[in-house]
């Protein structure tokens, strides 16, 4: 009997540790799905995604995946699953739902393979407006043991000031306390989730760059657009905003005219005319110090002209000025009498310089 106790008691720890095993190998399959899950939580998935979707304990569900052009993907028993402009942990808990007809209890896990760029349309007061493409960082591969830290979890989001970095910089001009940044988002009305509706929201990011509080620099989303308006600024607030990380580093502008290197040159956003002329090898000495055009495109496609004489502050420049030196009146004088005569007055000419 004493031998039969034993048998049965080897029998059933043998029979314990595999259905430990069992539930530890589970555990430890969820709670690498949590992590990896909870790390990406500031992404949103967009078409174009990779995704790797883990539903424990069902192989034949589990597997990688391109999110669909219309935000969906696809899994046995539940069919297409909509999670375009979710989080991974809102797509989890919309696969969650949508297996509970199918399975007990379902654990799901997701994590980012690789993610696609985000399409933005950039507009306003930026140095080169138009659409972009841009790519995020690639995402952490995840393993049972690579948890992912939590100060890290913001790596592959691209935020507005990335953004306008990419579109050259903002202008002199722009009005950075009221950024709109317009997407489609769910309706609030509504149950339905993927019903969208576009949203408008306006960003100060001035308060960002003057605190160095970056809670407004807020992440960017596919399909977003970027509004940068204009606004009449004084000069101290102007010159710290050329100084910020949204500023180009360097602005083109022409300098021509009675400048030693006439012909486009590369400058410090916050560089003013008499700036540009001294990149362009200074003035010549036929130049009227008195008659320094700058001429402007406004953003209505109109030309404004400013009159300046050398060595007077004429602001900061904009990326496309033009900066003429005009000839000196006693210059054209010489000019024309050597046209007229030639060499015969040659010397006198010299002498009128």
């Amino acid at each position: 009997m004493r031998t039969i106790g034993l048998i049965c008691s080897a029998a059933l720890a043998v029979a314990l540790g595999f259905e430990l095993g069992a539930y530890a190998e589970t555990a430890q399959a969820q709670t690498s799905i949590a992590q990896s899950t909870e790390s990406q939580s500031a992404v949103s998935l967009k078409p174009g995604d990779r995704v790797r979707i883990t539903v424990v304990g069902f192989q034949e569900l589990s597997g990688d995946q391109m999110v669909l052009s219309d935000g969906a993907v696809e899994l046995p028993l539940a069919g297409r699953i909509n999670v375009g402009r979710l989080t991974p942990n809102q797509a989890v808990a919309r696969i969650t739902e949508a297996l509970l007809p199918y399975i007990r209890r379902p654990q799901v896990g997701l994590t980012v393979v690789s993610v696609s760029p985000l399409r933005v349309s950039v507009t306003g007061e930026v140095l080169r407006p138009g659409p972009r493409l841009l790519t995020p960082p690639s995402p952490v591969n995840f393993s049972d043991n690579n948890s992912y830290p939590s100060n890290l979890r913001d790596t592959t989001a691209i935020k507005l000031s990335d953004v306008l970095v990419q579109a050259g910089g903002v202008t002199p001009s722009a009005d950075i306390r009221n950024v709109v940044l317009r997407r489609f988002a769910s309706d609030p009305a509504s149950s339905d989730k993927s019903k969208l509706v576009k949203t408008e929201t306006r960003i100060d990011l001035w308060q960002a760059i003057q605190t160095g509080n970056l809670g407004a620099d807020l992440p960017i989303l596919d399909g977003d657009e970027i509004v940068v308006p204009t606004a009449q600024i004084s000069r101290a607030d102007q010159q710290q905003l050329l100084t910020s990380t949204v500023a180009p580093t360097k602005i083109n502008v022409q300098v021509g005219g009675q400048v030693q290197r006439p012909g486009r040159i590369e400058i410090e956003p916050n560089a003013e005319v008499n700036d540009a002329i001294g990149a362009a090898g200074g003035l010549t000495d036929k130049a009227d110090y008195g008659e320094i055009e700058l001429i402007r495109m406004t953003p209505e496609g109109r030309l404004e002209k400013k009159k300046l004489a050398f060595g007077t502050p004429s602001g900061p420049l904009m990326n496309g000025d033009l900066v003429v030196v005009k000839k000196s009146t006693g210059s054209k004088i010489t000019d024309l009498l050597g046209s007229l005569f030639g060499p015969v007055v040659s010397p006198f000419i010299y002498l009128l310089r």
